[in-house]
């Protein structure tokens, strides 16, 4: 199965890089990690698209365990230098990945929030303003990543930025 291969780091953990692998690309998988429990979303520092994932973060994550310290055998969290993950990834065949990035003004910003709350509240109509909120970021910061500024949501693009999204229990 082809997939990703990415490192994330986050301010929360300043010293540790977060080394994993998803058939998502990488900012749909950021997406899934930023959840209630951490303060700041994950950066991606850099990732590869690869035509297989078999058994390719097994190796990866021994070759890092050797090369730094793996925090906790469960999580895939490394006390390590970013060069050394970068040496390696460098080694890895695949596509370097690099995300689309276009700077949106605030109030295209502002608008695609507004939008985005509206049918977020069609989806989620017992949910309170504090509830609405938290989507409303997660999904327009998913639609600007995913679709780029000038995006005009549609109930559809919502929908599927929620996917990875669990939805608000009420």
């Amino acid at each position: 199965m082809s997939g990703y291969i990415y490192c994330f780091s986050n301010v929360i953990y300043p010293d540790y890089l977060y080394i994993g692998a998803s058939s998502k690309k990488p900012n749909e998988r950021a997406d899934e990690l930023y959840t209630e429990g951490l303060l700041t979303p994950f950066k991606i520092e850099f990732a590869k698209q690869v035509s297989s994932l078999d058994g390719k973060l097994i190796t990866i994550h021994k070759l890092l365990t050797k090369m730094g310290e793996r925090v906790n055998p469960t999580r895939d969290f490394f006390l390590i230098p970013r060069e050394n993950v970068e040496n390696l990834f460098d080694l890895i065949d695949g596509i370097p990945w690099v995300p689309i990035t276009k700077d949106i003004s605030e109030s295209s910003w502002l608008t695609l929030m507004d939008k985005v709350k509206v049918l977020v509240k069609q989806d989620n109509p017992k949910a309170n303003e504090f509830q609405l909120n938290q989507l409303k970021m997660k999904i327009a910061g998913s639609l600007k990543g995913r679709f780029g500024e000038g995006v005009e949501p549609t109930l559809e693009m919502v929908r599927e930025c929620m996917e990875p999204v669990t939805t608000v229990p009420v």
